[in-house]
């Protein structure tokens, strides 16, 4: 069933809200999602000697430099993808291991072997990241996102995510089929709904991390600023260009659509990133915060959303409130989706001012 959920009465929309804090998520072969949709997970984590004890998997393609200085082919491989990453950190030993940028300047100046630079890399943190290679919605590719997190959690005892962690989600926008004018309804849809995306993309805590605040600025307000200029629609290039009034790289947003402005990795040319998700090591939470994307995706490209709405909204103040999601549910295609979504946005129904992570008491998954 496809349950319009906005047109219920009050009494039949709490029985819905009763039905979602008693909804498990469950790990599906499929989602049914759009042949078109093409998405990559980064898991990032913390334990002890994290890359030492994952990096000889034959599954996994070790990088030993910076992120950002990835070959530009990296994502064809059809591996995951194993590096370092600087915005992690860990209470144990934040405190005591030298700045990266003095070990990075002994060997730029030849003080240290590149073994030695290694080396005191792989020591430097109690954590990584692992990037999935490019996935589809079919029971081969969720069974390899299932299988590494079984993997991670056996070979590393004391895995564990904290703030500094996160669940990244890239999507290639095929779907649009190139029309410039759909992925820019795909983007007010996703400022107008931000405040309810990101209590949804907290996952098990019932807060999103503060750390968001360097790394995954809203971009709400930066949408609504852009309604009161021209936006170019010619290409996706030239619309993202003139949302970010020419400077993609001057924060990093929320929804972060800077590498089709950048088209220097191939494979990353026609993507976007979903940087809001806390850190998970649970593959239900996985699944479902790239199911929520994917058919959002696909209901900005059906030209069902109504983007005057979402622009009237963008002007406003709109504050999600504890009926605010079901507009986005209703952006589902069926009943047990929307459950899925509702259970993980709701959680245990309470709100924090914490600017520590909160876990939620209920498990829902």
């Amino acid at each position: 069933m496809n349950t319009c959920l906005s047109d219920l009465d009050d009494l039949s929309k709490y029985e819905v809200i009763r039905l979602a804090f008693n909804h498990k998520l469950k790990y599906k072969s499929k989602l049914g999602l759009s042949k078109k949709i093409k998405f990559g997970v980064e898991i990032e984590a913390l334990g002890t000697d994290f890359i030492r004890k994952i990096r000889d998997n034959k599954n996994i393609y070790y990088f030993e430099g910076y992120p950002s200085s990835k070959p530009k082919d990296i994502y064809g491989k059809d591996r995951w993808i194993l590096y370092s990453d600087d915005s992690l950190y860990d209470e144990d030993s934040f405190d005591v291991r030298p700045p990266r940028c003095e070990i990075e300047d002994l060997w730029y100046e030849k003080k240290i072997t590149t073994e030695e630079y290694k080396d005191m890399l792989h020591n430097y943190y109690n954590g990584g990241e692992v990037a999935s290679p490019i996935l589809k919605d079919n029971f081969e590719d969720w069974n390899k996102i299932k299988k590494m997190l079984k993997y991670m959690k056996k070979t590393i005892p004391d895995l564990r995510i904290n703030e500094s962690c996160s669940t990244h989600n890239h999507f290639d926008i095929e779907i649009f089929d190139n029309n410039p004018e759909l992925l820019y309804n795909f983007i007010i849809l996703l400022a107008e709904n931000e405040n309810v995306l990101t209590r949804f993309y907290s996952g098990e805590y019932i807060n999103i991390r503060s750390i968001t605040d360097e790394w995954a600025n809203p971009i709400k307000p930066l949408i609504r600023y852009g309604l009161d200029f021209n936006i170019d629609k010619s290409s996706y290039r030239a619309l993202i260009k003139s949302i970010y009034f020419g400077n993609p790289t001057m924060k990093e947003y929320s929804f972060d659509f800077w590498e089709i402005y950048n088209g220097y990795y191939k494979h990353l040319s026609n993507t976007f990133e979903n940087r809001l998700p806390n850190g998970t090591l649970s593959k239900e939470i996985i699944q479902n915060n790239v199911m929520l994307m994917g058919f959002l995706m696909e209901y900005a490209s059906s030209g069902m959303y109504d983007v005057e709405r979402g622009i009237y909204n963008l002007k406003s103040d709109n504050n999600c409130d504890i009926l605010g999601p079901f507009y986005v549910a209703d952006m589902l295609p069926n009943d047990d989706l929307k459950l899925d979504f509702l259970s993980q946005y709701y959680k245990d129904g309470r709100v924090t001012k914490s600017k520590q992570l909160v876990k939620s008491k209920r498990i829902f998954y």
